[in-house]
This record gives C-alpha cells, structure tokens and sequence, in this order.
C-alpha cells in the first residue's frame, strides 16, 4: 500500500502516537443514544417502507420507487447545505448540537405522518403523498443526522477511541433497529395472504384497515422515541472547540471546499467504496420482507428472523473492534467486506424447506459480518485528519455533508431500479409469485449485491492510511496547534 500523498514524510518508527484526552464515558453513551434515530430512519424505511406501499397502501412498485428515488434526491441536495450551516454556525450550544436541539421534534412528526397516509386516493394520491411526506421527513432527518455524523468525528482526535465511539454507536444502532424490525415486522407476520385496500376479504379479527392501522401505531411509537433519544444526544454530548482562528467561511467558498475534499485521495476511495457498498445494500435492503414473504414462506417468522441477525450484530461488535485494534482497520474492513460477498454468493442455495436450524445459522453467520460496518465512520475520521492537515481546516460538516449526498443519490438510483425491477419480473402483491418472479427476487437479493460489494473491495485495497500513518498525521496536527 502506498503512504499518503502529502504527508510530509513517510511514518518513521521513532514517532510516539499521540494520545489526546479522552472523554468520558457518559458523553460517549449521551452521543450514541442519538444513533437510535438513525437506526430507526434506516431500518423502518429500507426494510419496510417500499413494502407497506407496494402491499399495504397498493401503491404500484414502479411509481413507490420513482416516489422514493424522487425524496432522496431531494433531501439528497439538502446534505452540503446543512453541511455548511453546522460548520458556519457559532452559539454556546456548539456548531452542531443546535441542530440535533432543533430537528428531533419535526423529524418524530414527519416519520409519523409517512406511515399515515389517507385511504382512498388512488395511485397517483398516493404517489404524491408518498414523495411529499418523505421529502418532508429526510429533509428533516438531513437536520438531524449530518451534524450528528460531523460531532462524531470530533468528539474525539484518538485512532482508538474513535473507534470505540463508533462502537458504541453500533450497539445503539444495533438496539435501535432491533425494536423498529421487531414492530414493524411483527405488522408484515400478522399481515394475512389476501391483503387488499377497502376489500372485506379478509377475517372479521383482522380486517385491512386494522393491518394498516398497525403501521400508523408503529410510526408514532417510533417517531415519539427518535424525539426523545435525539435530545439525549443534545443535552449528554459535548463539543471540542473548533481549531482555527474561528472565522467563518463564505457560502460560495464552502461550496469550494466541497470539490476540495475530492481532492483528498484517501477520502476519494473511501467514499468510492461506500457508494458501491451502499448501491449493493440498497439493492438488497428493500426486499427482505418480500424474499422472506413470498420466497421462503417465513412471514410468521420475520420477526425473530431480524431478530438474530440484529443480535448477531450487536454481539460481534466488540469482537471487530479488538480485532481492527489488531490487525488495522483497513484489513479488518477487508474482512468485512469479503465476508458480505460469501453471505450474498451463497443466498441462492437456500430453499424454503431447509431445516430451520441450518437457517437460522446462516443468518446469525451473516449477522455477525455485519458487525464490521462499523469501520468506514471511523476510517473517515482519520481522512478527516489528513484533510486537515492539508488545508489547515476542520471540515466534517464538507466531508459528511457530500458523503451522506453521494450515498443518497446512489440509493435513490437503487430504490428506483428496484420498483422498477418488481414490475419487470412480475411481482403481484399479496398473491402467489410465479418461479420467474421467484428467482429475480433472488438474483437482486443475493447476486446482485454481492457483485457491488466485490467491486467496492476492489477499490479499497488501494486505501492509503494507515495506523502508523495516521500516528504521523496526529503528531504534526498537534505541533501547529502549539504554534
């Protein structure tokens, strides 16, 4: 691997690595709990939200996706904005935490309201609701979660101890989507096989609107417990002063820093890994409750399903950490990724009457590879150091602010495709799926995914910094701030 290219010098064994204080650890356990509300954005709205549409609401797959695509373009555009306002802003609260103050009770309202839509407004009323409300909801959720990503980076300067923050951030991710997969799956798994929009077919106990009502319930729960968890992280965390002389930045010119920042080789791959990582999960993550539904006949099931996979997660976090603190964090994402793509590759060979043993094994294994994507946040810190090492700036709410718009627009595009993809192959909701539509819903959940995941392995093998290096970078960081 190749040593940065503006480092001053290649790493030296004489170089002691610098140990910043560290925080406390209530700061650091205040600071994750806002990770609940991102946990429960992602995994209510990848796993279950194209589903509640295409199945629930009866909205065509195409026309969800297109809705979906159009939202995340927008609250896309939305990230660089918000980017500059937290890294411009000046208040005795910081210049991110006002916006977790801020965004947390419209976000917890907004989420309710997407999972709340009227009956009886047909296709395109529902299309427009559908784009409307979640145009609302990630625009509110971009307040909320790119501050977030930028505290993160500076809650601590420390190789280690940044990832053990994200660790501790994954374990409240991991409890977080725990809960939203639960409910909400627990809604999909009493979902009856005739589920039609203002059709009485359905038994007396369980009429269609009592199943959509169940969503609605679920959405305000969620949304009340994103309210409260997001002022935790307000009033628990802690900002580190700015280094610098203070000044603010015009917009035009952090609008400049935007295209500076991909100039930075390092954050250029790794943000290159991430898009293909992230295409191949957006791929994969909306299908789930179809895979499991219609494939595998395991609806009842979903929910301990998500259950062990979550869990497995959870556990193996602790595991990852000690063993990037080993070996690196570059080759323990290698690892993760390689591990991704054995987990996808093989997902064809599972049939709807294998033991439920040998199942459930499989997916406690592709559970606890999960628990290595707690690496690329931390990585990104360090490229953060080396960006500012470079031009003399902190620049989080830049980096974060294109990272999070990339990966949006990448996941737009997906979400796109995969409406698309379900009328192509002749997904009918709520009825028997033929073999054709069986097996592309195969393809596009194993496949397909782990074909982008190979790619993104292929570019990061190029990342640059290392432990040793990054040691160097801290070093001369902590001389010119001295000076």
């Amino acid at each position: 691997m190749s040593n940065p290219q503006a480092t001053a010098s290649a790493p030296s064994l004489e170089i002691t690595p610098v140990s910043p204080a560290q925080i406390s650890r209530s700061v650091k356990v205040s600071y994750s709990v806002g990770e609940v509300v991102i946990a429960i954005h992602r995994s209510s709205v990848l796993n279950f939200l194209l589903f509640f549409y295409t199945n629930v609401v009866m909205l065509n797959p195409s026309l969800a996706g297109l809705a979906l695509a159009v939202g995340r373009i927008w609250d896309g555009v939305n990230d660089p904005i918000v980017g500059y306002l937290s890294d411009s802003t000046a208040s005795r609260f910081g210049r991110r935490r006002p916006y977790l103050l801020a965004s947390t009770l419209p976000l917890g309202l907004s989420f309710f309201l997407l999972w709340s839509p009227p009956q009886g407004m047909g296709d395109l009323g529902n299309f427009l609701f559908l784009a409307i409300a979640y145009i609302l909801m990630d625009a509110c959720f971009t307040c909320y979660a790119t501050p977030y990503f930028a505290l993160g980076a500076e809650l601590s300067r420390d190789y280690h101890e940044r990832t053990q923050i994200v660790t501790t951030r994954a374990v409240f991710h991991g409890l977080g989507a725990v809960l939203a997969v639960l409910c909400l799956s627990k809604v999909v798994g009493s979902s009856p096989e005739a589920l039609q929009e203002g059709v009485a077919t359905l038994p007396v106990t369980l009429p269609p609107e009592v199943v959509r009502a169940g969503f609605t319930k679920v959405g305000a729960l969620l949304g009340g417990l994103m309210v409260l968890c997001g002022l935790i992280a307000f009033y628990g965390s802690r900002e580190m002063p700015p280094p610098g002389n203070g000044e603010r930045i015009s917009f035009r010119a952090f609008f400049r820093t935007l295209t500076g920042t991909l100039r930075n080789r390092p954050f250029r791959i790794i943000i290159v890994t991430f898009v293909m990582m992230s295409f191949g999960a957006a791929l994969h993550q909306p299908l789930t409750v179809y895979v499991f539904r219609d494939w595998l006949k395991m609806g009842q099931q979903l929910p301990t399903i998500m259950f062990l996979s979550l869990l497995s997660t959870i556990v193996s976090l602790g595991i990852w950490t000690r063993f990037a603190r080993r070996v690196g964090k570059n080759r323990a994402f290698q690892v993760c990724i390689i591990w991704s793509i054995v987990v996808l590759s093989v997902f064809l060979l599972l049939r709807a009457d294998m033991p439920w043993q040998l199942f459930y094994l499989y997916i406690i294994f592709a559970g606890f590879g999960a628990g290595g994507y707690v690496l690329p946040v931390s990585i990104a810190a360090d490229v953060i150091d080396y960006d500012e090492l470079l031009s003399g700036q902190r620049r989080e709410g830049a980096f974060f602010g294109l990272w999070t718009l990339t990966i949006k627009l990448v996941a737009a595009l997906a979400i796109a495709l995969v409406g698309v993809a379900l009328n192509l192959i002749g997904y009918v909701a709520n009825q028997t799926q033929s073999d054709f539509a069986l097996w592309g819903l195969k393809m596009l959940y194993g496949p397909v995914p782990a074909f982008f995941f190979l790619l993104s392995l292929l570019v990061f093998l190029r990342f640059p910094l290392t432990r040793e290096s990054h040691a160097e970078i801290q070093q001369q960081l902590q001389m010119r701030r001295k000076t």
